[in-house]
């Protein structure tokens, strides 16, 4: 059925793709934990889209990416930013781009590199103005 090369070749596949999804996992929540003592200011909101993108090369599965783009400013400089996430159905994808639309839309970047941003949407919808 499999020859040895064929079943190497997979099973390296599956490492590879096994320790991206790890890597992702980890720096967002490396991310996530660092910026939690960082100040915030409210961002605003530039263009949004949602487009399929292929999540299994092998099936051809695609599922719905959201990219946002956003300014936000600290003291008189303003920087650019942008938030990438995937989602398990296209409605939940709307319905975050949505809310990112309205607002309110809080950046939190490092007061040393102000350049230096991370935004959480689930977590930082919380914070008040």
């Amino acid at each position: 059925m499999w020859d040895p090369f064929s079943r190497t070749v997979l099973g390296l596949m599956v490492i590879w793709t096994a320790w991206g999804l790890a890597a992702d996992s980890a720096i967002q929540w490396w991310g996530r934990r660092g910026s939690l003592k960082w100040p915030w200011v409210e961002g605003t909101f530039q263009k949004g889209s949602i487009n399929l993108v292929i999540t299994h090369p092998q099936s051809g599965s695609k599922s719905p990416q959201l990219e946002v783009w956003f300014s936000y400013q600290v003291a008189a400089e303003v920087y650019y930013g942008s938030y990438i996430e995937k989602f398990g159905d296209l409605p939940e994808a709307q319905q975050m781009l949505e809310s990112m639309k309205q607002g309110p839309l809080f950046v939190r970047y490092k007061p040393s590199e102000p350049s230096v941003y991370f935004i959480d949407p689930y977590r930082d919808v919380r914070l008040k103005t």
